[in-house]
């Protein structure tokens, strides 16, 4: 069942409201904060994780000759299956990200939007994708902005393939690091050790459900999820993306305040804007105001997924 229009912003708002910030953890110049959420009444869902764990979806090339901005997903599962923004899917043609978080119905075939992030390859490694990282939040943060405004102006939710394969080279650049296909996760890979380092020491209480990554006063952004088990299956892989943003700024900054977390919230759930019909099951909201940029993700009166970044 989906919700009427008119609800959306206040499913939003409510959502928002109940998110309870808890102690930060700080770690070389990065502070993360530790989101509590709950609700009654979620939908059952499984993540992309636990789906490829279980090989009950296969991700593909839509066809043959493929098509950089969209890739083939089928649940062959019984159970529906959430996919987020910014996600990586490596393998195929060429690595992608997902350009907005969807739910797929379970026993289904679903077009999914994605962006590309190895620039140089076109020619099969293997038939299927498998997950990798997340993009860096600011890789997250524009994908969304376009992705949105291509849906209001199109009707598609496509990026900027062009700026995104420039953010993979400025990232490459900023780390120091080198792809012969300019691949993002070869980026990450050459920063595994330091990558390690942060994850041991920035882990989060098994309660969470969400988290707002900052860098002294600058919020970089965070996601909340349905459940704490989402984001503990999620989190090695979202932890990595924060940390490669942080070491590009190369700022090593002071412990930041709960109010910089708390102010940013408070700015994301006055900036709800109009409701929008993603891919697959449910409805989603924007969100976007003078520093911030998001998307609810809302499935039976229930929000599975709240992504949002600072605006960059």
């Amino acid at each position: 069942m989906s919700i009427n229009n008119e609800n959306h912003r206040k499913v939003a708002k409510t959502a928002f409201e109940r998110i309870v910030i808890g102690k930060p953890i700080y770690h070389g110049g990065l502070t993360v904060f530790p989101l509590m959420f709950q609700q009654t009444d979620i939908p059952e869902h499984i993540s992309l994780e636990n789906a490829l764990e279980d090989k009950t979806v296969e991700i593909t090339e839509i066809s043959e000759d493929g098509s950089v901005p969209e890739l083939l997903f089928a649940n062959n599962g019984k159970e529906h299956v959430l996919l987020v923004d910014g996600e990586e899917l490596i393998g195929a043609k060429q690595n992608r990200i997902i350009n907005l978080s969807m739910l797929v119905a379970a026993e289904s075939k679903l077009k999914i939007p994605v962006s590309c992030v190895e620039a140089g390859r076109w020619h099969y490694k293997s038939r299927i994708f498998s997950a990798g990282a997340f993009a860096p939040t600011s890789m997250r943060s524009r994908t969304k902005s376009e992705t949105m405004n291509n849906a209001r102006s199109r009707g598609v939710y496509m990026s900027n393939q062009h700026r995104v394969w420039n953010d993979v080279d400025r990232m490459m650049g900023d780390l120091g690091t080198h792809s012969e296909s300019s691949a993002m996760h070869d980026g990450y890979e050459a920063m595994s050790s330091r990558l390690a380092e942060y994850t041991e020491m920035m882990k989060l209480p098994s309660d969470a459900s969400g988290y707002i990554a900052c860098i002294g006063k600058r919020v970089l952004g965070g996601d909340v999820f349905a459940t704490s088990e989402t984001l503990q299956k999620k989190w090695h892989r979202i932890i990595r993306s924060v940390v490669v943003e942080s070491i590009r700024t190369g700022v090593m900054a002071e412990p930041s305040e709960t109010e910089v977390a708390r102010d940013f919230l408070s700015a994301a759930s006055d900036s709800i804007a109009e409701p929008y019909s993603p891919p697959g099951i449910g409805s989603g909201v924007h969100i976007e105001g003078d520093n911030v940029i998001g998307n609810v993700l809302i499935v039976e009166e229930a929000v599975l997924h709240i992504s949002i970044f600072a605006q960059m």
